[in-house]
């Protein structure tokens, strides 16, 4: 009788770890099968929110269960840029606010919007200003005075 009980115990927790699964499954499904409009939304969120963090499509589309090439084009087609262009945009954009408005360093500065790496952080500022962060800061406080 003991041994029925223990297997029954195990096999209620077997299932409601299976039920609980299943039900995560279900969410990503719906998302990927019943509105990438909805998920297009929740990568946008992220960029906002999330800018500083290691975020990359690919991600969403193994979360989500769909073709990365297939997100990459939805994606781009309902915002009109590409997921990394649009972290960058965010993560440029915080970027310049901080080089403007406070005293961080540079290197602090791209660790802030998401670089881990100055050199990176600085060649993907310049091409998207025109100026590396150190000549942004100081054409952004001589204007300031």
């Amino acid at each position: 009788m003991y041994k029925r009980q223990v297997e029954a115990d195990t096999l209620r927790e077997v299932l409601e770890k299976v039920r609980i699964r299943l039900g995560e499954e279900q969410e990503n499904h719906s998302i990927a099968s019943g509105s990438t409009e909805r998920l297009i939304e929740m990568m946008l969120d992220d960029i906002q929110h999330r800018y500083n963090e290691k975020l990359s499509l690919s991600d969403y589309a193994r979360k989500y269960h769909l073709n990365s090439n297939y997100l990459t084009q939805v994606f781009s087609s309902r915002v009109g840029q590409s997921f990394t262009e649009s972290l960058i945009g965010k993560r440029i954009e915080i970027a310049k606010e901080l080089l403007k408005e406070t005293d961080y360093s540079i290197v602090q500065i791209g660790e802030m919007v998401g670089y881990e790496d100055y050199f990176q952080f600085s060649k993907i500022f310049k091409k998207h200003t025109g100026n590396p962060p150190s000549a942004y800061r100081n054409c952004a406080k001589l204007t300031k005075n």
